[in-house]
């Protein structure tokens, strides 16, 4: 895999995507929307109570603000499997697999243009916050590594999700699943603490729910979960395993389908 064939398909991705208006206009939008939704549970919750359950004080638009821009990078990657689905639906699946570049770097520029153009905005509100609550440059740094760590953990799971839309097709359904789900099991608007004990251990056991909370509350100032280096080695564990198994299947995906000449069928 090599950096060059990652970013000259973020490229050309990225020039797609900003060919039409209303993806810049979707770009706007979005985070509005959910930025205020969250704030208005929050509101219902009570503002005691959500200081009590996060740990610290301060905003519930803002709290809201930096888990949303962190859980919407993840989402943005699960929905770039979705790009070799509709591929393979406009029959340029296998013409694009024939490059000769690795295929985990296709999927890594597809994904990568879709955090550099969807997840824009995100970036935006993750800097908009540390603005905001005046975040020294010590918690800035520490924060925004945490958010380049759990970005690389995403890029895995796009491969993940990527050899599922290879092998079965309409990966839509599974990835609006997965948004539906991980809004609820990742503290991304109601704060892990206020929820039972049973389903708080079931937050735990996702990754994504250390990437949310690690870059929250080194941003915010909040009382994290667990120890912040300790949910750092939980995101370097889970880099580490999920961009394996996410080459592993992307690859033995694509040779299932190449031998079953199933890769133009749609």
């Amino acid at each position: 895999m090599k950096l060059k064939e990652i970013l000259i398909i973020t490229y050309y991705d990225l020039k797609i995507f900003f060919r039409y208006k209303i993806n810049i206009i979707w770009l706007i939008v979005t985070p509005v929307i959910f930025t205020q939704i969250g704030a208005v549970v929050i509101n219902v919750m009570g503002m005691e109570r959500f200081i009590e359950t996060t740990g610290g004080s301060g905003s519930g638009s803002l709290y809201v603000m930096v888990g949303f821009a962190v859980f919407s990078l993840a989402n943005y990657c699960w929905q770039s499997g979705g790009k070799i689905e509709t591929e393979m639906m406009m029959g340029t699946a296998k013409s694009n697999f024939l490059l000769p570049i690795k295929r985990s770097s296709y999927i890594y520029g597809l994904s990568l243009s879709t955090i550099l153009s969807t997840g824009s905005v995100s970036l935006l509100q993750f800097f908009a916050a540390a603005y905001i609550v005046k975040a020294s440059v010590r918690n800035l740094v520490i924060s925004f590594l945490l958010l380049i760590i759990s970005v690389i953990y995403f890029l895995g799971i796009s491969l993940v999700v990527s050899s599922v839309s290879l092998a079965y097709k309409r990966v839509g359904n599974l990835a609006n699943i997965l948004t539906f789900l991980l809004q609820l099991l990742t503290g991304l608007m109601i704060p892990i603490r206020s929820l039972p004990k049973a389903m708080q251990y079931i937050c735990y056991l996702c990754p994504t729910t250390w990437a949310i909370d690690s870059v929250r509350s080194s941003l915010l100032g909040l009382t994290p979960i667990l120890p912040l280096w300790v949910e750092a080695c939980i995101l370097i564990v889970a880099v580490v395993i999920v961009n394996a198994l996410g080459q592993w299947l992307i690859h033995s995906s694509e040779i299932k389908m190449q031998r079953d000449g199933l890769l133009e069928t749609y």
